[in-house]
Protein backbone atom coordinates (compact mmCIF):
# COMPACT_ATOMS: atom_id res chain seq x y z
CA UNK A 1 0.00 0.00 0.00
CA UNK A 2 1.65 3.49 -1.00
CA UNK A 3 2.43 5.86 1.64
CA UNK A 4 1.79 3.09 4.33
CA UNK A 5 4.34 2.63 7.21
CA UNK A 6 4.73 -0.92 9.06
CA UNK A 7 4.92 -1.65 12.28
CA UNK A 8 6.02 -4.87 13.69
CA UNK A 9 4.71 -5.99 16.98
CA UNK A 10 7.28 -7.76 18.44
CA UNK A 11 6.75 -11.56 20.17
CA UNK A 12 9.25 -10.54 23.08
CA UNK A 13 12.04 -8.71 24.11
CA UNK A 14 14.46 -10.91 21.87
CA UNK A 15 17.42 -8.66 20.83
CA UNK A 16 17.92 -10.94 17.28
CA UNK A 17 14.26 -10.63 16.41
CA UNK A 18 13.92 -7.16 17.28
CA UNK A 19 17.29 -6.52 14.78
CA UNK A 20 15.66 -8.42 12.39
CA UNK A 21 12.59 -6.79 12.20
CA UNK A 22 14.77 -3.35 11.92
CA UNK A 23 16.52 -5.21 9.30
CA UNK A 24 13.54 -6.32 7.26
CA UNK A 25 12.24 -2.66 6.82
CA UNK A 26 9.81 -1.63 9.39
CA UNK A 27 8.91 1.47 10.23
CA UNK A 28 8.96 0.93 14.18
CA UNK A 29 7.62 -1.96 16.76
CA UNK A 30 5.83 -2.35 19.05
CA UNK A 31 6.86 -3.74 22.14
CA UNK A 32 4.66 -6.17 24.31
CA UNK A 33 4.98 -6.16 28.81
CA UNK A 34 7.29 -2.88 29.13
CA UNK A 35 7.42 -3.44 32.35
CA UNK A 36 10.82 -1.20 33.56
CA UNK A 37 12.50 2.05 31.98
CA UNK A 38 16.12 -0.82 31.80
CA UNK A 39 13.33 -3.02 29.59
CA UNK A 40 12.51 0.13 26.81
CA UNK A 41 16.09 0.39 27.09
CA UNK A 42 17.38 -2.67 26.20
CA UNK A 43 15.32 -2.61 23.27
CA UNK A 44 15.50 1.17 22.28
CA UNK A 45 19.21 0.59 22.12
CA UNK A 46 18.92 -2.60 19.54
CA UNK A 47 16.75 -0.82 16.98
CA UNK A 48 18.64 1.73 16.65
CA UNK A 49 22.52 1.98 14.70
CA UNK A 50 25.41 3.67 16.42
CA UNK A 51 25.81 6.30 17.95
CA UNK A 52 22.22 6.27 19.31
CA UNK A 53 21.92 2.38 19.81
CA UNK A 54 23.64 -0.89 19.13
CA UNK A 55 22.01 -2.56 16.04
CA UNK A 56 24.88 -3.45 13.22
CA UNK A 57 25.42 -1.45 10.12
CA UNK A 58 25.03 -2.58 7.20
CA UNK A 59 23.00 -3.21 3.57
CA UNK A 60 20.17 -4.66 4.38
CA UNK A 61 16.55 -4.37 3.02
CA UNK A 62 15.60 -1.88 5.12
CA UNK A 63 18.00 0.57 2.62
CA UNK A 64 16.80 -0.97 -0.12
CA UNK A 65 20.87 -3.05 0.19
CA UNK A 66 22.64 0.43 0.48
CA UNK A 67 20.63 2.28 -2.45
CA UNK A 68 19.05 4.30 0.47
CA UNK A 69 21.82 4.09 3.01
CA UNK A 70 22.35 7.83 3.49
CA UNK A 71 18.28 8.31 4.19
CA UNK A 72 18.23 5.32 6.28
CA UNK A 73 21.18 5.76 8.48
CA UNK A 74 19.56 9.01 9.77
CA UNK A 75 15.95 7.29 10.25
CA UNK A 76 17.58 4.39 11.62
CA UNK A 77 18.70 6.84 14.88
CA UNK A 78 15.07 7.14 15.67
CA UNK A 79 13.25 4.49 14.62
CA UNK A 80 9.03 4.33 15.54
CA UNK A 81 9.22 2.90 19.43
CA UNK A 82 5.60 1.82 21.02
CA UNK A 83 6.23 0.23 24.49
CA UNK A 84 3.20 -1.53 25.53
CA UNK A 85 2.06 -1.76 29.15
CA UNK A 86 0.67 -5.21 30.35
CA UNK A 87 1.26 -5.38 33.79
CA UNK A 88 0.67 -3.76 37.27
CA UNK A 89 4.65 -3.23 37.46
CA UNK A 90 4.55 -1.32 34.35
CA UNK A 91 1.74 0.63 35.55
CA UNK A 92 3.41 1.69 38.83
CA UNK A 93 6.63 2.49 37.04
CA UNK A 94 4.82 4.58 34.26
CA UNK A 95 6.94 7.28 34.96
CA UNK A 96 10.43 5.60 35.01
CA UNK A 97 9.16 4.30 31.51
CA UNK A 98 8.26 7.50 29.75
CA UNK A 99 11.29 8.87 30.91
CA UNK A 100 12.64 7.38 27.96
CA UNK A 101 12.32 7.96 24.25
CA UNK A 102 8.82 6.87 23.15
CA UNK A 103 6.58 7.70 20.35
CA UNK A 104 3.34 5.99 21.87
CA UNK A 105 2.21 3.76 24.46
CA UNK A 106 -0.23 0.92 23.72
CA UNK A 107 -2.10 -0.56 26.68
CA UNK A 108 -2.80 -4.07 26.32
CA UNK A 109 -6.07 -4.46 27.88
CA UNK A 110 -6.38 -8.55 28.13
CA UNK A 111 -2.96 -8.86 30.01
CA UNK A 112 -3.08 -5.73 32.12
CA UNK A 113 -6.63 -7.05 33.42
CA UNK A 114 -4.79 -10.62 34.19
CA UNK A 115 -1.81 -8.98 36.14
CA UNK A 116 -4.39 -6.81 38.21
CA UNK A 117 -6.32 -10.42 39.16
CA UNK A 118 -9.49 -9.30 36.79
CA UNK A 119 -8.75 -11.12 33.76
CA UNK A 120 -11.08 -9.47 31.39
CA UNK A 121 -13.10 -7.32 33.37
CA UNK A 122 -13.14 -4.05 31.79
CA UNK A 123 -15.26 -2.02 33.86
CA UNK A 124 -13.53 -3.06 37.55
CA UNK A 125 -12.65 0.08 39.03
CA UNK A 126 -9.28 -1.00 39.48
CA UNK A 127 -8.39 -1.74 35.91
CA UNK A 128 -10.09 1.44 35.23
CA UNK A 129 -7.84 3.08 37.34
CA UNK A 130 -5.11 1.37 35.74
CA UNK A 131 -5.81 3.19 32.52
CA UNK A 132 -6.82 6.55 33.75
CA UNK A 133 -3.14 6.57 35.70
CA UNK A 134 -1.34 5.54 32.23
CA UNK A 135 -3.06 8.03 30.09
CA UNK A 136 -2.42 10.84 32.81
CA UNK A 137 0.85 10.62 32.93
CA UNK A 138 1.02 10.30 28.67
CA UNK A 139 -0.90 13.07 28.70
CA UNK A 140 1.36 15.06 30.96
CA UNK A 141 4.50 14.05 28.77
CA UNK A 142 2.96 14.39 25.80
CA UNK A 143 2.64 11.43 24.78
CA UNK A 144 0.21 9.98 22.65
CA UNK A 145 -0.98 6.83 24.21
CA UNK A 146 -3.97 4.13 23.03
CA UNK A 147 -5.31 0.81 23.58
CA UNK A 148 -5.98 -2.24 21.80
CA UNK A 149 -9.75 -2.39 20.86
CA UNK A 150 -10.20 -5.53 20.56
CA UNK A 151 -13.42 -6.05 19.69
CA UNK A 152 -14.82 -4.88 16.32
CA UNK A 153 -17.21 -2.01 18.01
CA UNK A 154 -17.47 0.86 16.64
CA UNK A 155 -19.41 2.51 19.55
CA UNK A 156 -15.95 0.91 21.91
CA UNK A 157 -14.03 2.67 19.35
CA UNK A 158 -15.63 6.15 19.59
CA UNK A 159 -15.51 5.92 23.02
CA UNK A 160 -11.60 5.39 23.20
CA UNK A 161 -11.13 8.58 20.90
CA UNK A 162 -13.66 10.30 22.68
CA UNK A 163 -11.22 9.86 26.20
CA UNK A 164 -8.22 10.40 24.19
CA UNK A 165 -6.65 7.48 22.55
CA UNK A 166 -4.87 8.26 19.46
CA UNK A 167 -3.19 5.32 19.18
CA UNK A 168 -6.00 2.36 18.59
CA UNK A 169 -4.91 -0.94 17.15
CA UNK A 170 -8.74 -2.42 15.52
CA UNK A 171 -9.20 -5.85 16.68
CA UNK A 172 -7.65 -9.25 15.22
CA UNK A 173 -8.47 -10.38 11.60
CA UNK A 174 -9.94 -13.92 13.57
CA UNK A 175 -11.67 -12.00 15.42
CA UNK A 176 -13.35 -10.13 12.89
CA UNK A 177 -13.83 -13.33 10.84
CA UNK A 178 -15.46 -14.77 14.07
CA UNK A 179 -17.85 -11.58 13.96
CA UNK A 180 -18.59 -11.75 10.65
CA UNK A 181 -19.45 -15.36 10.45
CA UNK A 182 -21.63 -15.36 13.82
CA UNK A 183 -23.40 -11.74 12.13
CA UNK A 184 -22.72 -11.38 8.51
CA UNK A 185 -23.99 -7.82 8.88
CA UNK A 186 -22.01 -6.51 11.80
CA UNK A 187 -19.23 -5.51 10.15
Amino acid sequence: MAGAISFVRLPDHSITTARKCMDAGFYGVIVPNICTKKDLRDIALNLSWPPTGTRGVGFCMANKYGIHFDEYKEFSQTPFLVPMIESEQGVENILEILSLRSDAVLIGPYDLSASLGIVGQFDHPRYISAINHISSQCSASSIPFGLHQVSPDPKSLDRLIESGCLFIPYSIDTVFFASSISNPFSV
